[in-house]
């Protein structure tokens, strides 16, 4: 089965083909983790989550640093307790 992927143009104009790590609320924000799929080092990126009137997918760059300390917390917290959760089976 294929991997939720979507792709997204970069300030420079590059598209970007991600695989989507997660989408989570946290307070009243939806935050989206994508991991590009050419990426060496592993590291997802981070963004606002919305959906327009016509469900399209809307991603918005987090410019507060503590918003996205806040957001990057609440994952880590995700994939922490989900990665527990695989080890007592």
């Amino acid at each position: 089965p294929k991997k939720n992927t979507m792709t997204i143009t970069t300030d420079d104009d590059e598209e970007l083909e991600c695989q989507v790590i997660n989408i989570f609320q946290a307070k009243e924000q939806k935050y989206i983790v994508l991991l590009p799929t050419n990426s060496e080092d592993g590291e997802g990126w981070l963004f606002r989550f919305y959906q327009d009137k016509g469900d399209n997918p809307r991603l918005e760059n987090i410019e507060d640093p503590k918003e996205y300390e806040f957001a990057a917390a609440v994952f880590e917290n995700l994939m922490n307790n989900v990665h527990f959760e695989e080890n007592e089976n």
